[in-house]
């Protein structure tokens, strides 16, 4: 989400939901099976009185080499078919 441009003075909803397993997809492959990294589902909304329905779904691995996250994101606006794909990458240090 670009920063700012969600922004309000008014009133605004947000939540988000995250489920963190050891084994979802990645996990059971042979190479990274006895990792400690784990694998992130991910759920955001937001609506503001500008821009209603703002959704993120994401799937991510985290612990990665014990301290970068990895992120691949799909922002949908509104319920209508219009999105975005995004990355992001972070290190928890």
């Amino acid at each position: 989400m670009p920063y700012y441009s969600y922004a309000t003075q008014n009133w605004y909803v947000e939540g988000h939901i995250s489920w963190s397993t050891d084994r979802l997809l990645f996990k059971r492959l042979p190479l990274i099976n006895n990792t400690l990294i784990e694998e992130n589902l991910l759920f955001n909304y937001l609506t503001t009185p500008d821009h209603l329905n703002y959704i993120e779904i994401g799937y991510g691995l985290s612990n990665i080499f014990l301290m970068f996250n990895v992120e691949v994101m799909v922002a949908i606006k509104q319920f209508n078919r219009s999105y975005n794909i995004g990355f992001r990458i972070s290190a928890a240090i």
